[in-house]
């Protein structure tokens, strides 16, 4: 069983106070006379009961801490309690009260109580007790208010165990009713048995009967072996009525018909409200009986348990143990009378589970149901069945089947149809439901909407929002191309200005691409080094090393990118301006990859060549005027590799067939320093498609194909500088902006520096 952080906390700070006042203690044993505590109190020992008012007798505690931990005692023996406030005569002036702590003041209490005797007698942590009507006689029940920042309450027995109690012993009151009141910031609440269920042995945490009353107000979580709360005989259960605190049960909610004591109804009303992210409610509703059945129709009947569910809360119904242990002994499941269903959701873990509700209001949540599937259909699968819904409520649910995804089914009509009866309703329905089956490994989610009408939407397969994503990681060759397209220009600044000899360059460039359609944006750094040598009639033949350095982030992951590569080129410069420039690259390149629950590294040879000419033509003095016109054409050799999460992808090659006419314009220097420009190009691809195929490693039969395509036109605009320092050395500076396709370019920088020697 889990341990409360909270329930640790007190128990260690309650600890070091044990013996804080020993004096005080001993009054606060037995019966007592009125008495009042605003100090410290530990109560510790062997006692049959740690605090216990009757008669009208009424007992108050304001101090910081109370420690209550008490074992079974040498009276009774058996069935000890930390807590009593019991029934005073209706002639007393007051009902028997205890009040505990305040709010300003009192930290914590921490009621402790452990059994070991082995007696079958009922062992309470908490308990407000009143009498049933008695040689005409009546009674004031018992009053018991509580608070504090925390209250811990932990009890264990080898037989029967209520964690908190309130009961009446009457049905027929109208006044001066048994009544729990706790107000803590939070509240921890466990009760144990080691003893079997099958021998009638039971630990319940929460405890009503008999018209008894209990409002629990603050962040609770209750424990226990058998039922989170049990019920009977009209009494009154309220947690959190205020909608502020959050609220953990695990365990049943149990209706309960005792032949032996009471023999009242089993129905009460029980009122919860789990709101917030950290409420939840694993347990269902049941009705009981233990020491015989009722002899009338009627009594086992339930009307008044209401859970409100909202805020982000959720409710686990477990499956009932519909268990006959005897003629006199039997647990039934029961539906749930009332959910209020508000942004909240209801986890139905098992496939073969039916949850039943029989009234259904709010505005709706998320229904996640259990499913299996064999040979591509759905095969079993939970459900939820509804009685009535508000027809002045717009309930809308979405319904989710958990266990199983798309990559599971090979017909999604079929799927979607069982799906259909996986939220069931008698009458009114709601006003949609969204069915969807979760993306796999490959396939994308399948979608449907049923309205109100019972109409149903087209069912939609989504396409794989992780392949999607690794769709662009496969087009970043395109884009490394992109970012690594070189003129001459951009390659090796004003050649023009440098003299015939072995020229030696570097420069250093960078880029920042975003590919909306894929919510891509990806960064890359570069740094390119060449030699070149003048071989006459103009020509220069040389060859250059680059090495990239990139990363990508996308809507559902990143990927870190490197690439590196060597060219060949040749530049033809004619005294009249025209120029001819040729390159031919090979590239590595390599993307490692994390998207969401995909890893991988895709690895891809790269070939690339391109062939540029343009014509310098100056004018007025020292003004130029540059057409130009490149083709380009690459190829990304394609990759077979598998991901982390089993998928087997197969690349086809991807190609790049770029086309370029520009214009670039400006000023020379006087004294030949250097020259200024500005530069605009159109620019399109008539290749630039990817494709790839992912399956599943375990089953190839289960595959997509995806395709990419970012070919198209678009638009290059630049600003760039040649500064001459030397004869023989020369800088040089370019600024660039791509824009108009699928991809563009945010900014590309580029600087470099050239020596002849």
């Amino acid at each position: 069983m889990r341990i409360s952080p909270l329930y640790e906390a007190v128990v260690l700070a309650l600890g070091i106070a044990a013996s804080a006042n020993a004096a005080s203690a001993s009054l606060a044993i037995g019966k007592m006379a009125p008495d009042s505590i605003t100090e410290d109190l530990t109560i510790s020992g062997a006692y049959d009961m740690g605090i216990y008012a009757d008669g009208g007798k009424q007992f108050d505690f304001s101090g910081k801490n109370l420690l209550i931990d008490i074992t079974e005692g040498s009276g009774r023996g058996s069935g000890n309690y930390g807590i009593r406030a019991s029934y005073a005569e209706l002639s007393s002036v007051n009902p028997s009260t205890i009040n505990l702590g305040n709010k300003s003041k009192t930290e914590n209490i921490y009621v402790k109580v452990t059994d070991n005797s082995g007696k079958p007698d009922i062992t309470r942590g908490i308990w407000a007790e009143g009498k049933t009507e008695n040689n005409g006689v009546t009674y004031k029940g018992g009053i018991i208010n509580i608070n504090a920042k925390s209250l811990v309450v932990d009890v264990s027995s080898k037989t029967w165990v209520y964690g908190i109690h309130s009961q009446n012993m009457t049905t027929k009151a109208t006044s001066n009713i048994s009544t729990l009141n706790i107000d803590a910031d939070d509240i921890y609440i466990n009760a144990s048995t080691s003893g079997a269920r099958e021998d009638g042995y039971e630990a319940d945490a929460i405890v009503v009967m008999s018209q008894g009353i209990m409002n629990i107000n603050g962040n609770l979580e209750a424990h226990a072996t058998t039922n989170v709360i049990s019920a009977r005989g009209k009494s009154v259960l309220k947690i959190n009525e205020d909608g502020l605190h959050s609220t953990k049960l695990f365990g049943n909610i149990d209706f309960n018909y005792d032949k032996k004591s009471s023999g009242t109804v089993a129905d009460a009303t029980v009122i919860i409200n789990l709101s917030g992210k950290d409420s939840i409610w694993v347990g269902n509703s049941s009705t009981s009986y233990g020491t015989g059945k009722p002899n009338a129709d009627g009594y086992l009947d339930v009307s008044g348990l209401q859970v409100k569910l909202q805020n982000g809360a959720t409710w686990e119904p477990t499956v009932v143990d519909e268990a006959d242990y005897s003629d006199d002994d039997k647990v039934t499941y029961t539906p749930l009378n009332q959910l209020v269903l508000n942004n909240a959701t209801i986890n139905i873990k098992n496939p073969e589970q039916t949850v039943k509700v029989q009234n259904l209001e709010g505005t709706g949540g998320t229904i996640n149901v259990a499913a299996t599937a064999a040979n591509g259909a759905i095969t079993s699968i939970g459900k939820l069945s509804v009685g009535q819904t508000d027809a002045d409520n717009d309930i809308k649910l979405a319904v989710n089947a958990t266990g199983i995804n798309a990559d599971d089914i090979s017909d999604v009509d079929s799927a979607l149809t069982a799906m259909k009866d996986a939220v069931q309703f008698s009458s009114n329905t709601v006003s949609s439901i969204t069915n969807t089956v979760a993306e796999g490994a490959v396939k994308g989610a399948i979608t449907q909407t049923v309205n109100a009408d019972g109409t149903t939407s087209t069912v939609v397969q989504e396409e794989n929002t992780k392949l999607s994503a690794f769709r662009t990681v496969s087009s970043m060759g395109v884009m490394a191309w992109r970012h690594d397209m070189n003129d001459l220009n951009k390659r090796m600044g004003e050649l023009r200005d440098s003299p015939e000899g072995i020229g030696s360059w570097v420069r250093f460039y960078g880029s920042e691409q975003e590919y909306g359609r894929q919510n891509m944006t990806s960064k890359s750094t570069s740094v390119q080094v060449g030699s070149d040598v003048d071989v006459g009639y103009g020509w220069k033949v040389g060859g250059a090393f680059t090495y990239t350095d990139g990363s990508s982030t996308y809507a559902n992951g990143s990927s870190d990118n490197k690439a590196y590569g060597f060219a060949a080129y040749g530049s033809w410069l004619a005294d009249n301006g025209l120029f001819v420039d040729m390159i031919g690259k090979y590239s590595r390149l390599s993307s490692d990859f994390d998207l969401s629950t995909m890893s991988g590294k895709a690895k891809n040879n790269a070939y690339s060549a391109s062939v540029e000419a343009g014509w310098h033509l100056p004018f007025a003095g020292l003004a130029f005027i540059e057409p130009q016109a490149e083709l380009t054409y690459g190829l990304v050799a394609g990759d077979d590799f598998t991901t982390s999460n089993g998928i087997r992808v197969d690349q086809k090659d991807t190609e790049a067939l770029i086309g370029r006419i520009g214009l670039r314009t400006g000023f020379h220097f006087p004294e030949n320093k250097g020259t200024v420009y500005v530069r605009a190009s159109v620019l399109h691809d008539w290749k630039g498609e990817s494709e790839f195929t992912a399956s599943l490693v375990s089953d190839s039969s289960v595959k997509s194909i995806l395709k990419d395509d970012i070919g198209g036109t678009y638009y290059e605009y630049g600003v760039g500088a040649n500064f001459n320092w030397t004869k023989n050395a020369y800088s040089y500076v370019d600024l660039e902006k791509q824009n108009g396709g699928d991809v563009k370019e945010n900014w590309r920088w580029n600087v470099g520096f050239r020596y002849v020697w």
